[in-house]
């Protein structure tokens, strides 16, 4: 695997030779700069999607280098570590959206291993959604009439890339096969009437927008096409390109916000885990799945065992950060196809999938191990420590609901057991 560029800038001999040292065992390729000068050299050369920069050096300091950095390089994404971060960082709209995170000195080694792959994540996110906006949109046109469809290719192509279809059979398969961003689509064609092109098509790319263009001025049948997945519905015969233009952008618009909305609806908004319900919903599909191929998978419990006098005695903004840090540990530990999700306070949860190369008991004690550690947040040390509960299926149960109630009962005999450990359901010896 290739390791992640990464420049750390330090004018102290001693803390790059640290930083060396704790790179070698890491994913991590780094590169050094004494001060803010060397790094704007390197980075003229060559890009880094990722700077660690101490903020006090003499010369130029790293709040002036992050920002001459983001005029040179946008796209960077920065990790402070510093020896005194309340005092040095200031507010600075010019940088604030670019830094991942702020570690104090000495760094806790987990920790700076956490920030950094949260920063590399972010760097690709951007780089991501660069490489969206600069794109052209992605159209596909449903329409039997050639002239028409030919002029309506035309008026899109300034924005898009667009394909046509005459037939709504031709365009499922086109669908089923190609990620268009918008559909753009008649209701009367030769094999279909009314909504069914609108449904259908939702059906084979749900996350593409559908803007009908209809030759009849019908406000209930635009009531209904909207009901049915539409994000426009427009009067085909008085339509000015445009009106075309406008409409297909806005279309296009909605159906991210309609994505974003879903996703808030099922992600938690502090930790962006999965929440309760989509832990649920993939609960059943895990179990669907295993029940087919015979297969087992686990559902782990776990309660933070000292949180609520961190939340008491250093507020909740502290523990905010606590529960960010714990959720960040969890998703670094558990394997890429398990499921962390936060049940809400300080409850969470992993749905352990595929074991049949790994006992449940090891990815959960993995887990547990990883959030005993230290969490060093500025100059606050906090340790917290979790109890942990396993149900694995089909062996403690093998519906959703009852397998929920025997990790939850194994979380508390956990807690009963004098916390800060796991507990495996047992059937015969534990009850839920």
């Amino acid at each position: 695997m290739e390791k992640k560029k990464t420049l750390f800038v330090d004018d102290e001999p001693k803390i790059r030779k640290a930083f060396s040292r704790t790179m070698r065992r890491s994913e991590f390729d780094a590169s050094f700069a004494e001060g803010g000068e060397r790094a704007l050299e390197i980075l003229a050369e060559q890009p880094f999607p990722v700077v660690v920069t101490d903020l006090r050096m003499p010369g130029m300091d790293g709040l002036t280098l992050m920002v001459r950095i983001r005029a040179l390089r946008p796209e960077t994404v920065f990790v402070v570590v510093t020896g005194a971060p309340d005092l040095d960082l200031k507010a600075d709209d010019r940088i604030d959206d670019a830094i991942a995170s702020v570690i104090a000195k000495p760094w806790e080694d987990t920790e700076l291993f956490d920030s950094l792959r949260l920063a590399h994540e972010l760097h690709e996110k951007r780089q991501g959604e660069a490489r969206i906006e600069s794109q052209k949109l992605s159209i596909l046109v449903i329409d039997y009439d050639k002239p028409s469809a030919d002029r309506l290719a035309e008026v899109l192509s300034s924005i898009a890339n667009v394909q046509v279809c005459n037939r709504l059979e031709i365009a499922l398969i086109h669908l089923r096969e190609t990620a268009f961003d918008v559909v753009l689509t008649k209701l009367s064609l030769p094999d279909a009437r009314g909504l069914d092109a609108v449904t259908r098509a939702q059906r084979a790319r749900p996350e593409a927008a559908i803007v009908v263009a209809s030759e009849i001025e019908d406000v209930e049948m635009a009531v209904q096409a909207l009901r049915f997945g539409a994000q426009d519905y427009l009067h085909a015969r008085t339509l000015s390109p445009s009106e075309v233009l406008r409409a297909v952008r806005f279309a296009h618009e909605r159906k991210l916000v309609e994505s974003r909305l879903t996703e808030l609806a099922h992600y938690d908004g502090l930790t962006g885990l999965a929440n309760r319900m989509t832990l649920r919903d993939r609960l059943g599909v895990c179990l669907a799945k295993s029940r087919r191929y015979n297969e087992d998978c686990a559902l782990l419990y776990i309660d933070l065992d000292f949180f609520k006098p961190i939340n008491d005695s250093h507020g909740h903004e502290i523990g905010d950060v606590v529960l960010q840090q714990v959720a960040m540990r969890m998703r670094v530990t558990v394997r890429e196809y398990d499921t962390v999700a936060r049940l809400g306070g300080d409850e969470f949860a992993v749905l352990i999938e595929d074991l049949q190369k790994d006992r449940p008991e090891d990815v959960a004690e993995r887990v547990l191990r990883r959030l005993r550690l230290p969490i060093v947040i500025g100059d606050l040390e906090l340790r917290i420590g979790a109890s942990g509960g396993l149900a694995v299926f089909p062996y403690a149960a093998e519906t959703i609901d009852a397998l929920v109630r025997c990790a939850d009962k194994a979380m508390y005999k956990a807690k009963a057991k004098g916390r800060n450990c796991l507990h495996v359901f047992r059937p015969g010896r534990d009850i839920c």
